[in-house]
């Protein structure tokens, strides 16, 4: 496995350098925790460029979210559990799991941090991979709707079945569900 320890934003912001001027840089580290976006907004590179450029130094594989195809019943059971606010806020999708490790897609890069809040919040050990920050955006707004975080109790119980998917929602083969 890889050592997280090395995913920051400082140091693909250095890769970055070459590409980008140092000022939008510079504003892009400043917006705590929305490197990735931030650097797109600036529009001195593409999303698939910017992952590219991730995994380069990362030396992590390419796979995003339209090519993977991310199992419902995975995320009815995170989302039942109570990840859905997690993986908004960290822009990270949910792959597949196999035992205790959980593949996900980033967008481009997360900080160590977040994959270790990952790993304490699930119990699962996540392996990363690197996704585009677009499509992990449009997937993340289609299947983990915001209202649906909204409405969820704190204390609400994990035992439940998951809720039936929004109106509008399509998904990826049979109705998830939550594994006995």
């Amino acid at each position: 496995m890889r050592q997280r320890h090395r995913f920051d934003y400082s140091r693909l912001a250095t890769a970055l350098a070459e590409r980008l001027p140092a000022t939008e840089l510079q504003g892009a580290l400043a917006r705590d925790g929305d490197f990735p976006r931030a650097v797109l907004e600036s529009g001195g590179i593409t999303d698939w460029e910017l992952s590219q450029v991730a995994c380069e130094i990362y030396g992590l594989p390419f796979l995003p979210v339209d090519q993977a195809q991310p199992a419902p019943s995975l995320v009815a059971e995170l989302l039942a559990a109570g990840h859905g606010p997690l993986l908004r806020r960290s822009g990270l999708v949910p792959l597949a799991k196999n035992g205790q490790l959980l593949t996900v897609a980033m967008p481009a890069l997360v900080p160590a941090a977040v994959l270790d809040e990952l790993a304490r919040e699930t119990g699962l050990v996540p392996a990363p991979v690197v996704g585009t920050v677009m499509t992990n955006a449009r997937w993340l707004d289609e299947f983990v709707p915001e209202e649906e975080l909204a409405e969820r109790p704190a204390d609400e119980s994990s035992d439940q079945e998951p809720s039936a998917p929004l109106p509008g929602t399509v998904w990826r083969g049979k109705r998830p569900t939550r594994p006995n």
